[in-house]
């Protein structure tokens, strides 16, 4: 679903994007001393990890999306643990006005997504970020159902009045509005070129 929304980011001109897997990184636990709140450095001060080559990145880009499995009702330990280490961030202003869109994925309909998302809106939010969302796949982002079957995610569909639009759809106009906005954002102007 995030690979999706990325190639729906990438249909405009000029974008580029990159995935970023948490899970291939080393990436320690925060420990609140609040160092880099308190001088406003867009890093962390203490812990030398794989957050260290994503700061730069989370600053220069102009969107972000973040997808997640559903554990338990919420995101992943691993991406809490990624934003948790964002603090320095937050001290610094430096995500404020970028652009955000978030993906879930559940077992089931309903199975915590909106949850999940909500989680991350709420990441966004303190970094005083813009939340993009589409519809019909709920008010949070994009939800999805993935199963054990490897396509299930493929065939998973929304319906929403005489519309029938598939998820990977959805997640795909998700990007693509995520740098629509950005767009709008850097020129100050509606009518900002997007192709």
């Amino acid at each position: 679903m995030v690979q999706a929304a990325l190639d729906g980011a990438a249909e405009l001109r000029g974008v580029e994007t990159e995935v970023i897997d948490l899970s291939r990184l080393r990436i320690e636990y925060c420990l609140a001393d609040e160092a880099c709140w308190m001088k406003k450095v867009p890093r962390c001060l203490v812990i030398k990890d794989d957050m260290q080559e994503l700061y730069p990145k989370l600053v220069e880009a102009d969107g972000i999306i973040i997808g997640t499995p559903v554990y338990y009702g919420t995101v992943s330990g691993r991406l809490k643990v990624f934003m948790d280490r964002t603090t320095g961030l937050g001290g610094a202003r430096a995500l404020r006005n970028k652009v955000g869109g978030a993906i879930a994925t559940g077992g089931q309909r309903h199975g915590g997504q909106e949850f999940a998302m909500k989680t991350i809106h709420n990441f966004f939010l303190c970094h005083s970020m813009l939340i993009v969302n589409v519809m019909p796949s709920g008010y949070w982002g994009v939800a999805g159902i993935s199963t054990f079957d490897p396509h299930s995610i493929e065939t998973d569909r929304w319906t929403c009045g005489e519309e029938n639009i598939t998820t990977l759809e959805l997640a795909k106009e998700l990007g693509n509005r995520i740098v629509r906005l950005a767009r709008i954002l850097r020129t100050g102007s509606r009518n900002a070129k997007i192709g």
